[in-house]
């Protein structure tokens, strides 16, 4: 139905918006921080130390780069970085995943002028 198609494009632009969001707001927090802080952060929310970011680790990581502890984190929000990040399909992020992934970003906000 047309009511039904027009809820599923309300409900995609929403995502994007939220995804936008989150990529801005990340790159505010990480703004004036070299490779070196930025992998300081990555340890920071790598609680095992094993070098990744797994799915029980997330939530906190996006949380401090969206620069509220309050923001409720989705199952949607962890698929997204996931999607963004996770190069090697492992469904962690690792250091060099981190890096690129926020270089990456960086990127797309710089070319959009950060509409």
């Amino acid at each position: 139905s047309v009511l039904a198609r027009v809820s599923l494009l309300v409900a995609d632009e929403l995502v994007k918006r939220r995804q936008k969001e989150i990529r801005q707001r990340a790159i505010q927090a990480m703004d004036g921080c070299d490779d070196e802080c930025r992998l300081d952060v990555f340890s920071m929310y790598d609680t095992d130390q094993d070098g990744r970011i797994n799915k029980q680790e997330m939530p906190e990581l996006l949380r401090f780069l969206c620069a509220t502890r309050q923001l409720e984190i989705t199952d949607a929000d962890l698929e997204f970085l996931i999607r963004e990040w996770d190069e090697d399909k492992t469904e962690t992020i690792t250091q060099q995943e981190f890096l690129a992934g926020l270089r990456q970003w960086q990127a797309t906000e710089s070319e959009q002028g950060g509409r």
